[in-house]
């Protein structure tokens, strides 16, 4: 069942499967590097590789990964990590990554985060994430 303003019916819901499936809300930074597009590959793969390796190194995302309550997703040009249990997780790592960034000015992003209810199977596509209950 897609969860937001566009949802549409879908088979299955309210059978018995789909309605014993826990709901949980997720708590979702949306990242992406400014002026992406405008890089070389080079450059795109050198900036991408080190925003994630300063997600991965923050405190908020290895304490999540460890309870398995985070899942990242890739965007392209950036990435969404999707948070579970802390509504305040995902603000605390963009925190994190903030600081972390000043050390890497030319590293740019554009930030937004946002919270939905879900289950634990999700896509991802661009701008508008839509969760789906599987």
């Amino acid at each position: 069942m897609k969860l937001g303003p566009e949802s549409e019916a879908t088979p299955g819901v309210g059978s018995a499967a789909a309605s014993d499936r826990p709901c949980e809300i997720a708590s979702v930074l949306f990242t992406d590097i400014v002026s992406y597009s405008t890089l070389t590959i080079d450059r795109q793969s050198e900036l991408l590789t080190a925003l994630q390796q300063i997600v991965k190194d923050s405190p908020e995302f290895q304490q999540a990964r460890s309870r398995d309550a985070v899942i990242t997703l890739p965007t392209g040009d950036g990435m969404a990590l999707v948070f579970f249990g802390d509504p305040v997780a995902a603000v605390r790592c963009a925190l994190q990554v903030a600081e972390a960034l000043r050390a890497r000015p030319e590293i740019r992003l554009r930030w937004s985060r946002r919270e939905q209810g879900t289950g634990r199977d999700c896509e991802a596509g661009g701008a508008g994430m839509t969760f789906l209950v599987s």
